[in-house]
């Protein structure tokens, strides 16, 4: 197929636009830079917002002089979770350790699985057995007969295709996920933690949200707030 002269100009002129794209830009989770710099670069204007941002930040900024930030998608959440969870100098944690994680084991669980989906009242099971679904930050009330429950399943299952389940991010890195919610700043919700009453033994990651769908990473504990 030929292509005119302008054609040909205009596709070298977008590769040229897409290569001059900064690394940092491409990069999942961005070098890392002074707290404050940062909240001065993204935040400059005076609305009601932005006031709050900034007060979140140097809230923020009592206990972490440094920020990373981390590309915003659908995966934002978990990267900044996952960096977090790998970035600390810690042994594996011991369910990652256990002797019987093994394909025995996981073959047991599928056949487990089985065996409740054929139930007539999975829902409910599922409710019982697991109390932290209750959890769920998602304006839901699990009660109401069995087909209620079936659609009230699903239903939250479609929510987490669009936004991000913290508690269930939670137990399923197995940390707890600390987050300050620079828009819930001089509320109870700025510092809210993931689950509400997580085992003493999972390892903690903090997290900054900017709102539900952008997550940054909070690194160098200051000196006085260390000891």
């Amino acid at each position: 197929m030929y292509r005119d002269a302008d054609e040909i100009e205009k596709e070298k002129e977008l590769l040229t636009h897409e290569r001059g794209l900064s690394a940092e830009a491409r990069l999942s989770v961005a070098p890392e830079m002074d707290i404050m710099d940062y909240c001065k670069k993204e935040w400059r204007g005076n609305t009601q917002k932005a006031t709050c941002m900034k007060k979140g930040y140097e809230e923020v900024s009592q206990k972490f002089t440094s920020i990373r930030r981390v590309r915003g998608d659908n995966y934002c959440a978990l990267r900044a979770t996952l960096f977090q969870a790998m970035s600390q100098p810690a042994a594996p944690p011991s369910w990652l350790q256990d002797p019987e994680l093994t394909l025995v084991r996981c073959c047991r669980s599928r056949q487990m699985c089985g065996e409740l989906i054929l139930e007539t009242k999975l829902p409910e099971k599922l409710i019982s057995k697991y109390n932290w679904i209750k959890q769920w930050k998602l304006g839901l009330k699990f009660e109401g007969k069995s087909e209620d429950l079936v659609d009230k399943i699903k239903e939250s299952l479609t929510l987490l295709r669009k936004k991000v389940e913290m508690f269930l991010l939670a137990y399923a890195v197995r940390h707890t996920i600390q987050v300050y919610r620079l828009s819930k700043y001089s509320t109870e919700e700025f510092i809210t933690v993931y689950p509400t009453d997580p085992p003493l033994d999972w390892p903690v990651v903090t997290l900054i949200a900017e709102d539900d769908r952008h997550y940054n990473v909070p690194v160098r504990v200051c000196e006085e707030t260390s000891l």
